[in-house]
């Protein structure tokens, strides 16, 4: 049977989980018997895992981090999740299931765009219920992927650039050319930025996971999501106006 496990830790390379007493149980959870927990589907996974809440309220409300990296791997070794209702009282929900075998796997990593929890108290991160809803992109595609990106930030296109360099990513800068902005309501600024547009190609098969995970927080390498840069028009040599 297949089974999926999910974490917060952005983990890159092949890592071997061993079963184990989890140091964070819900309330009167199974604390004697060593096990990985894992479940069906991945939607059914981060159900299971114990920071939902504190993720959809601080991580992605907040855009700090909406990555989540995930493990796949087949085993006939377990305990189901009727096997377990009376250890892990939730599992009629959550659908955990128990490995009771070490298991080497690879993460995938996922970046969410949409998580929706049922019996959601936002305040206190209080959580009753299953993922509701669940929009994700991963970070291989099946298809050519073509996007454009824009840095104010000549240190921002470096770091860009020499992930590109090492990757099948092909890049083409667009425009790049010096610029005053003004800010959030319209203040002005006397303050200089680098304004450089960039075209990129990832062929099929390529992962962008290089570019989601150069500037975490930021969350966005482009800084586009950051600084809602929805249209820029030039009022005259240097100055230039941000939609709002």
């Amino acid at each position: 049977m297949q089974f999926f496990h999910v974490s917060k830790d952005l983990i890159l390379g092949e890592i071997e989980f061993i079963p184990r007493i989890p140091k964070y149980r819900c309330k009167d959870e199974d604390d004697t018997t060593k096990r990985i927990c894992v479940c069906p589907s991945i939607k059914e996974a981060i159900s299971a895992f114990p920071y939902k809440g504190e993720f959809v309220n601080c991580d992605m409300k907040f855009k700090k981090n909406n990555y989540l990296s995930v493990f796949n791997t087949e085993s006939t070794n377990f305990l189901s999740d009727e096997a377990i209702h009376d250890k892990v009282p939730d599992s009629h929900i959550t659908k955990e299931h128990w490995l009771l075998e070490p298991f080497k796997a690879t993460a995938n990593i996922i970046k969410i765009k949409k998580l929706i929890l049922s019996g959601f108290n936002k305040y206190i991160c209080e959580y009753h219920g299953d993922v509701q809803d669940l929009e994700y992109e991963t970070a291989v595609m099946d298809s050519d992927r073509d996007e454009e990106f824009v840095f104010i930030s000549k240190d921002n296109f470096n770091r860009f650039s020499k992930v590109v360099n090492r990757t099948d990513i092909e890049a083409e800068v667009l425009e790049d050319k010096t610029a005053k902005l003004t800010h959030s309501y319209n203040i002005p600024t006397t303050k200089k930025y680098r304004w450089i547009k960039v075209k990129i190609h990832v062929p099929a098969g390529v992962s962008i996971l290089p570019l989601w995970l150069i500037d975490e927080k930021q969350n966005n390498l482009a800084l586009k999501k950051h600084f809602a840069i929805k249209e820029w028009k030039v009022l005259d040599d240097f100055w230039w106006e941000m939609e709002t």
